[in-house]
């Protein structure tokens, strides 16, 4: 009798447990945390599903005590380094932005505008698991107060113009290119032989339609994906440097999640990364047959040619090394080189 008793009373205090933890998860479903994320990029594209993707999983990892709030086209503290304020003031709890845009706060990461450092998108993704960057992570929460939380490589800047092709170098000489506050970018545009020029991301489309500026180092996605088709007619491939766009946290916000919930956002983070590599793979692709049957005519030139500005951008390098030293830059040009011989020969 007292066996049945005892074990009557574990079983009831098992399921007060189990009612308890499933008390608490619904209470968690019924009032999350809400994560205010800010994006630039309007829905319903490629990029929109990887944030949509992460929003999901967040949701999921946390068991519903975390929803994210997705605002799109920058309806929340603007685009680019606007968003970058707003969220460091608190206006967001997330935002994500080019790294490019980044720069204006840590020139850092200036790194990844480097023209020619990265050989392949792989080559990209490795140096990003590697020990050189978590400590650019570290650096950026201690310095800035926020923390990396996922990637979304959207393809390679190429040069895309309004008016003229450009197939040589000496073709871009005297183009006004719109460039971000990218020391780096600005540098190899001069290079190049261009002239860059100031032109706040959401004034873009009409300064291309409207003869500001002649054109842009851009991804053929983003062409796409902001739907700045019809003002463009060139694209020159080149593959200068990958356009790195990075999801950032509030380290405040972040530090008053719980542990598991903390857990839950970096998990979701890493899970969101693979599928935006499986996004851009496709999207690459797809994102140049799109601009061509919409007459934007694509030149795609001969390592010989391309040759031209990978000489030109030779005097780039030695004005930073101190965002990314002489050892390290030949570092991860030698990895590119192995991993990729025919593209290095190209390059």
């Amino acid at each position: 009798m007292g066996s049945f008793t005892l074990r009557s009373a574990l079983v009831a205090a098992i399921g007060v447990g189990v009612v308890t933890a499933f008390s608490a998860q619904l209470v968690a479903a019924a009032d999350p945390k809400v994560i205010r994320l800010s994006v630039d990029n309007p829905a319903g594209n490629d990029r929109a599903a990887v944030e949509e993707r992460f929003a999901e999983l967040v949701a999921k990892e946390s068991g519903g005590s975390l929803k994210v709030e997705i605002y799109f086209s920058g309806s929340l503290g603007g685009v680019q380094s606007t968003a970058i304020q707003s969220l460091k003031a608190g206006g967001a709890e997330m935002a994500i932005v080019g790294t490019a845009n980044f720069t204006r706060f840590n020139k850092r990461w200036s790194m990844f505008d480097l023209p020619f450092l990265f050989g392949t998108p792989q080559d990209l993704y490795k140096y990003l698991e590697g020990p050189e960057f978590q400590k650019l992570a570290e650096l950026t929460i201690q310095q800035d107060g926020l923390r990396y939380i996922f990637p979304y490589y959207d393809g390679w800047r190429q040069l895309v113009t309004t008016k003229k092709a450009v197939r040589s170098l000496a073709k871009e000489s005297g183009l006004k290119l719109r460039a971000t506050a990218s020391p780096v970018e600005i540098a190899y545009d001069r290079a190049f032989g261009a002239k860059p020029t100031s032109l706040p991301w959401n004034e873009t489309y009409l300064g291309l339609k409207q003869g500001l500026v002649d054109g842009l180092m851009i991804g053929y996605t983003d062409i796409v994906d902001f739907k700045m088709v019809d003002a463009v007619g060139f694209g020159t491939t080149l593959n200068v440097a990958p356009e790195l766009v990075a999801a950032f946290m509030r380290e405040e916000f972040f530090k008053s999640l719980s542990s598991n919930e903390q857990k839950a956002v970096l998990a979701a983070g890493q899970q969101t990364e693979l599928f935006a590599q499986e996004v851009a793979s496709r999207e690459e692709v797809s994102a140049r047959e799109h601009l061509k049957s919409h007459g934007v005519e694509i030149f795609d030139p001969p390592p010989a040619v391309r040759q031209q500005w990978v000489e030109a951008a030779q005097s780039v390098y030695g004005k930073f090394r101190e965002i990314l030293s002489e050892a390290e830059q030949a570092a991860i040009q030698s990895a590119s080189a192995k991993a990729s011989p025919e593209k290095a020969k190209s390059q």
